[in-house]
């Protein structure tokens, strides 16, 4: 006979792909390693329409694409999100230009789709208080060495937690992965782009194998976008419960 532990359903843990700033050549390989599954893609809005005037101009080293391009990666499953206008610190900004930098670059993005909107503050800063902009159904991400996001009451979608993967530490990865996220968890990956484009880029081979060990390890693969609105759902239905 069983155990009740034994018996206990077994909660999936998901894993994001997150690569910021907008690199369209290495947003393109990553689509094609990640198929049949998505990825998350926080682009600086600026550089793709044209401004190169940015506070650190080695972010807009590359090509950027443009908003063709940026439809194209979004027309085949992957998600595109806001991550500033010209990735300025937002500690450094007024309360008002924080938020004009939000809305600004959601205005390109929803040239490329409908939302749900997630906003990723550059350097991985999010500043205190938080701008209120009402278009945003999440924001982050804070990244202080190994992070995940427990799918439990309580969870801030405004506070996200990253984990900035480098490549040299890959084996390290893999087995926090086996060995240290619980039932329930969501590993949001925090990367840039691949093959000597952006900061600490990965090699196309080296993210292969982590997406190979991943689904090995029977994670299920998602967007940023996908797991709001699971926790959405979640936080409805749990809603509804209390009301009962």
């Amino acid at each position: 006979m069983l155990s009740e532990a034994a018996t206990e359903p077994i909660l999936p843990r998901y894993v994001t792909f997150r690569f910021d700033d907008g690199h369209i050549a290495g947003a393109r390989k990553a689509a094609e390693l990640l198929r049949p599954d998505h990825g998350s893609f926080f682009i600086i809005t600026g550089p793709v329409e044209g401004n190169l005037d940015l506070q650190y101009p080695e972010l807009v080293k590359g090509d950027r694409g443009n908003l063709e391009a940026w439809r194209a990666v979004a027309a085949s499953g992957h998600d595109i999100q806001p991550h500033s206008v010209t990735h300025p610190r937002f500690l450094d900004l007024s309360l008002d230009e924080q938020k004009a930098e939000i809305r600004n670059s959601i205005e390109f993005v929803r040239k490329i789709h409908s939302g749900p909107y997630v906003f990723c503050y550059p350097f991985n800063v999010i500043p205190t208080p938080q701008p209120i902009v009402e278009e945003l159904s999440a924001a982050g991400f804070y990244s202080n060495g190994f992070n995940f996001n427990l799918l439990a009451e309580g969870l801030d979608r405004f506070a996200l937690r990253s984990w900035a993967i480098k490549e040299c530490d890959f084996d390290l990865i893999v087995r926090q992965l086996a060995e240290s996220v619980p039932d329930n968890a969501w590993i949001i990956f925090g990367l840039h782009s691949l093959d000597g484009e952006g900061w600490a880029p990965w090699t196309s081979a080296s993210l292969s194998c982590l997406i190979a060990a991943v689904r090995d390890l029977d994670y299920q693969i998602v967007t940023v976008a996908e797991m709001i609105g699971k926790i959405a759902a979640i936080s409805s239905r749990d809603a509804a419960a209390n009301h009962r």
